[in-house]
């Protein structure tokens, strides 16, 4: 649903007297740097979507819903529908997103855990393994995990190496 809503805004915006037609046929002009815009807000919410940063992608769908014609705000709500529903699985997931596909749990950005190793971890620990890929996925420079107790720091280390 997903890629066929992306297919759809983009071949609209791929085929110009079309996308023109549906622009005219609803009062909005568009202009070929608009249209170039359009097309780049499009691949950076596809990217979005392919990385699982969910809530950004979501942003770029209602901006998206605002300024498209009516007969696409249609398509358009679907997608934030979906996206809204993903986010609310993220957030009972404790930050994760679980893909059925391949039984992985991801993080915004693309970080992945198997199914099995998900459920070993105790809460604390998905926290510091959210908190080392953030620190990663953010470009920062490094980060030092550390507690008083002996609480499996290793697995967290080991899966961010």
């Amino acid at each position: 649903m997903i890629v066929e809503i992306n297919k759809e805004i983009s071949t609209h915006l791929e085929n110009k007297n079309n996308f023109n037609n549906i622009i005219n046929n609803n009062s909005i002009s568009i202009s070929n740097n608009e249209e170039i815009t359009l097309k780049k807000i499009i691949l950076k919410a596809k990217y979005l979507d392919s990385i699982y940063e969910f809530e950004k992608e979501l942003n770029i769908y209602k901006k998206l819903s605002e300024i498209l014609p009516s007969t696409l705000k249609t398509r358009v709500q679907k997608k934030i529908n979906e996206l809204e529903i993903k986010l609310k699985s993220t957030i009972n997931n404790e930050g994760f997103y679980f893909n059925s596909h391949d039984s992985n749990y991801i993080l915004p950005g693309g970080f992945q855990l198997s199914k099995i190793i998900y459920q070993n971890l105790s809460s604390y620990q998905k926290d510091g393994i959210k908190w080392i890929y953030s620190i990663f996925h953010e470009n920062k420079s490094g980060c030092i995990l550390a507690d008083d107790k002996e609480l499996d720091k290793e697995i967290q280390v080991n899966l961010k190496c």
